[in-house]
């Protein structure tokens, strides 16, 4: 029997507030939860839609990468990546657990890769919010100059006018 939506978010939220506070303890708690891999999961849910908004709000505001790794012009970079984001979260984490989890096997058999995704769901979720807050700086502020202009620009045009 499955615990409805609700019951699992709820637990969800309290694991994400305990590794902030209470990190080994909680990490600790979420490796003996048979639903590891769904909180995973979830985690990387919440930092994929977080950055999506990220990079909407960037193409609002007109941001620009300072050098983009892909080869897509600048002015458009953001309107691109938008499609990328919640893939390459998702592909980058299973990778990069499952490179762990490989490196592990030759040290110890202990752990299966849900434990490793698991933790690295939440850790690369967590440790994501600081980069969310530096990406979206640059596109509100961006915006924000631009808008300011355009109505300082309205307002010289009805002065000069009158």
């Amino acid at each position: 029997m499955s615990e409805s939506p609700s019951i699992m978010a709820e637990s969800c939220i309290k694991y994400y507030a305990g590794i902030v506070t209470s990190p080994t303890s909680t990490f600790n708690r979420l490796l003996a939860d048979k639903r590891s891999f769904s909180f995973a999961l979830y985690a990387l849910l919440i930092t994929s839609l977080v950055y999506t908004i990220v990079y909407v709000f960037l193409i609002i505001g007109g941001g620009q990468p300072f050098k983009p790794w892909l080869n897509i012009p600048l002015n458009t970079y953001y309107k691109f990546n938008v499609f990328f984001c919640a893939s390459n979260m998702f592909l980058g984490c299973i990778l990069a657990a499952g490179v762990v989890h490989t490196l592990f096997r030759f040290v110890t058999s202990i752990g299966s890769f849900e434990d490793v995704l698991a933790i690295f769901g939440f850790g690369i979720s967590i440790a994501s919010w600081t980069m969310d807050t530096n990406d979206s700086l640059p596109g509100m502020v961006h915006h924000s100059i631009v808008e300011g202009n355009k109505k300082a620009f309205i307002k010289q045009q009805i002065c000069k006018l009158l």
